[in-house]
């Protein structure tokens, strides 16, 4: 398979392995596009381990939305940049789609006093559906700092189990629900917990939201090893420039690295002031979200 750029989209899907108990790579569409090296990369990477799931997942039966769980190598990486790209690809396709914040911390607040949180408005924004500022984001606290210091800023306290409990809400309202985490894995969540706990309860595989400059593959790498230390299933990453200063001439040797020492799939990377979504070695590349998740919730049923 040539290296050279030809081609007009990459569309990747998964498919339970009764055998292994994982969900594999069956399908990745290439249109002369990817090198040999990145093909056989990624086929052999994207093995989803399911033992750490304990949600039940009821697909057929519509009871239960499957979903995805965007989480950050940091703060400020893209993650509502890249839930929102999720969420308007999912629409255009006519998929039913839920947004989810459970804590959001940092308000805006304008001249007629009215207080929004720009995260909580840009998932809203994204939806094909009107729904609450408090079903999206049902905590939510002044102070731009970790959620649980702003909540104590306010003489409040998160609750963890009521960030659970609103992913819950969304089970057969919507075919698909998009969960964005606050900061990175090991960022607070509430006063004994991390964003992994609350992964963790909420049973969703993770999307990985990386920068694509100097410095990616260290905090990759340990955001994966935190993932995988705690029982998490990381689906795949996205590098990200998140600011127009960061190297994008790194984004592919650094895509190249994360998958080889990581043994984790970079799905696709997005450039600066772009709208074409997700490239990889400067061609489009479509991911499946809903077959995916779809197929984690026959996997986990």
């Amino acid at each position: 398979m040539s290296s050279h750029c030809q081609c007009r989209a990459t569309e990747i899907v998964g498919q339970f392995d009764a055998g292994s108990g994982c969900v594999v790579l069956v399908d990745l569409f290439v249109d002369d596009c990817y090198s040999e090296t990145w093909f056989h990369g990624v086929t052999n990477s994207l093995k989803l381990d399911l033992a750490s799931f304990s949600r039940s997942f009821e697909l057929n039966s519509g009871v239960v939305s499957p979903g995805l769980f965007v989480t950050g190598t940091d703060t400020a990486v893209g993650k509502t940049h890249v839930a929102v790209q999720i969420l308007r690809e999912l629409a255009a396709l006519g998929i039913k789609a839920g947004a989810y914040k459970p804590v959001c911390s940092g308000a805006n607040q304008g001249p007629d006093n009215e207080v929004t949180w720009d995260d909580v408005e840009r998932l809203r924004g994204a939806l094909s559906d009107t729904w609450t500022v408090d079903q999206v984001s049902p905590q939510r606290f002044m102070a731009p700092v970790a959620p649980p210091l702003a909540a104590r800023l306010e003489g409040r306290e998160v609750d963890f189990q009521k960030a659970v409990q609103g992913a819950r809400w969304w089970d057969g309202r919507v075919d698909l629900l998009v969960v964005e985490g606050a900061g990175g894995l090991l960022a607070p969540v509430s006063a004994s917990e991390f964003v992994a706990d609350l992964a963790r309860e909420i049973g969703f595989p993770l999307v990985i939201v990386a920068r694509c400059g100097l410095g990616t593959i260290n905090h990759t790498l340990l955001t994966i090893e935190a993932a995988k230390h705690r029982g998490l299933t990381v689906a795949g990453i996205i590098l990200n420039q998140s600011h127009p200063n960061d190297d994008y001439s790194l984004a592919e040797s650094n895509a190249a690295e994360i998958e080889s020492r990581g043994g984790c799939p970079v799905l696709g990377v997005l450039k600066w002031g772009v709208s074409d979504g997700l490239q990889r070695h400067g061609c489009p590349v479509t991911i499946a979200w809903t077959e995916l998740a779809r197929t984690y919730s026959v996997a986990t049923g």
